[in-house]
């Protein structure tokens, strides 16, 4: 009956809303699993499969904010499909004389922060595989840090990046360069100057953290560490992904290794707003950009390698509809509404701020969902009452209440986080 309406009414335009129902009404009737774990193949015609690693050890060198979690988290839903265990020791147990993998056989997959150098303890051949996000997103993900009231650094826009130049300054006064991710794949963890037990991390704030990160910079050079993790990433590396590349390395990823098959990714936890690039004034992204140059050329190195590799393969249409779920807002919505309280749950406890932000943010989302849908509801009840004939305003009076209900969204998320709501 929905498709009926649309297709009569045309509101919006017919192709505009054709498109609408065969993208997005037609899974309505899906139940959670096949929304969530609905399986995909990867098949590849000009195979990148290398049986090779099926011999080793593959350690992926989780770097932070660059999109490993839903990576660990397909690898542990697929072990018994794939026949390839996934072992994610902490940072203390991996370093061990006992780690958790001893007496295993390949292939199996090795999954932590801080992982890189872990090669030199383990008798077996290895393999590393790694993230890389764009430097000026995974720049802003790791200095521009909320605060426990997650507020960051300033009570508007302008005072955020008035705090953030001085803190770019900073470190180009002081180190003269912040190439976090050139310095991740340069040096083995046991070499950071300022390495974490597990016990210290676990008390850490984020500030701290990436406070931490950046000190392991003082004294460094960027064209030496260029030089460092190119060689590395060269002669340890068998896959580099992309991070703006997810679902294409993800692919590639799965294909080298030989799984044909694959499970659709869930979110992670992420922050709910962080100004982006694009909304930083020119003259401070030019400071940033000048602190970024060996990542930029690393990022944009290892993307060129992706793009080749993707160039040859030939995944044919699963890709595209891979890609297509994956950016299905209701799809999405739906693994957030359905998983993210849980995952936020098991990683800061069930009675935690971070929990009950989340629990306050997904009720207003679902409240103001169901006002949607009866507002919707209200309207087309009104409409067939009018025997099929528009009445003059009918669009104008859709638009305004679907409006008000988004600013009405708008504000209660704002006040749940603390900020004023933004206008539209």
């Amino acid at each position: 009956m929905l498709q009926t309406f649309w297709r009569e009414y045309g509101i919006g335009g017919r192709g505009m809303t054709m498109n609408f129902y065969e993208t997005y009404i037609r899974e309505a009737d899906k139940t959670k699993g096949e929304m969530i774990d609905h399986t995909y193949r990867i098949e590849n015609k000009n195979s990148l499969f290398d049986p090779k690693l099926r011999e080793k050890f593959l350690i992926f060198h989780h770097v932070s904010r660059t999109g490993g979690v839903p990576i660990n988290d397909v690898f542990f839903r697929m072990q018994e499909e794939t026949g390839i265990p996934l072992i994610i020791p902490d940072q203390d147990q991996a370093f061990s004389d006992n780690p958790p993998w001893k007496g295993r056989q390949a292939p199996l997959v090795i999954t932590a922060h801080h992982t890189f150098g872990l090669h030199e303890r383990i008798p077996e051949p290895t393999a590393y595989f790694t993230m890389m996000r764009n430097p000026y997103a995974y720049f802003l993900a790791n200095i521009l840090i909320r605060n426990k009231d997650y507020k960051y650094p300033g009570d508007h826009l302008g005072e955020i990046w008035s705090n953030l130049e001085r803190k770019i300054d900073e470190i180009r006064e002081r180190i003269g360069h912040c190439n976090l991710q050139t310095y991740e794949h340069a040096t083995y963890f046991k070499e950071h100057p300022h390495a974490l037990s597990l016990r210290d991390l676990k008390v850490m704030t984020p500030e701290k953290l990436s406070e931490i990160s950046v000190q392991n910079l003082e004294g460094t050079r960027p064209e030496n560490l260029f030089a460092k993790a190119t060689r590395n990433v060269d002669s340890m590396f068998f896959f580099v992904g992309i991070t703006e590349l997810f679902e294409e390395s993800l692919f590639i990823l799965f294909d080298m290794m030989g799984i044909q098959k694959t499970l659709m990714w869930r979110p992670a936890l992420y922050s709910y707003w962080r100004p982006g690039k694009d909304e930083m004034p020119m003259h401070i992204f030019k400071k940033m950009s000048a602190l970024l140059e060996a990542d930029l050329e690393l990022y944009h190195r290892n993307r060129q390698v992706l793009e080749g590799m993707l160039a040859a393969a030939d995944f044919g249409e699963e890709l595209i509809r891979y890609k297509q779920h994956a950016r299905n807002p209701y799809g999405r919505l739906y693994c957030e509404l359905s998983e993210r309280f849980e995952m936020a749950a098991k990683t800061f406890g069930f009675f935690s701020d971070v929990v009950e932000n989340e629990f306050q943010h997904s009720q207003s989302v679902i409240r103001n969902i169901g006002e949607i849908s009866r507002d919707f509801e209200e309207i087309r009840a009104e409409r067939l009452e009018k025997q099929n004939v528009l009445k003059p305003g009918f669009r104008q009076r859709l638009f305004e209440r679907l409006m008000a209900v988004v600013c009405g969204i708008k504000a209660r998320i704002a006040r749940i986080c603390g900020r004023h709501p933004p206008q539209i």
